[in-house]
């Protein structure tokens, strides 16, 4: 019985290379998504905001959310379109904004 290379759960170094790139920009993505999130719902003005991204169309909300700077982080320009999209998607499925405190600091 031949198993294989891949069979055995192995990987060449280049796969590996490629598989790392891959996840490393999904966590950048991720981690913008989760600050784009947060911005948006501390917002003064998030409960109007998040009517009005509701009511954009579909393919023009990403733009919303990068017009807004909500998905911008100042010294990293390598997360590309899917921050903003990943945002969108978790504003969207937001019935209502969770509520937030304000700290005195």
């Amino acid at each position: 019985m031949a198993i294989g290379f891949a069979g055995a759960g192995w990987t060449t170094g280049g796969r590996a290379s490629v598989m790392a790139e891959m996840a490393a920009r999904q966590a950048r993505t991720d981690l913008a998504a989760g600050i784009c999130v947060e911005r948006f719902i501390s917002a003064e003005v998030s409960a109007k905001n998040l009517e009005t991204l509701k009511s954009t169309a579909n393919w023009d909300r990403s733009k919303f959310i990068e017009d807004g700077g909500w998905s911008t982080i100042k010294g990293a320009e390598d997360l590309g379109p899917s921050a903003a999209a990943f945002c969108v998607k978790e504003l969207i499925r937001m019935e209502e904004l969770p509520v937030t405190i304000a700290s005195d600091t």
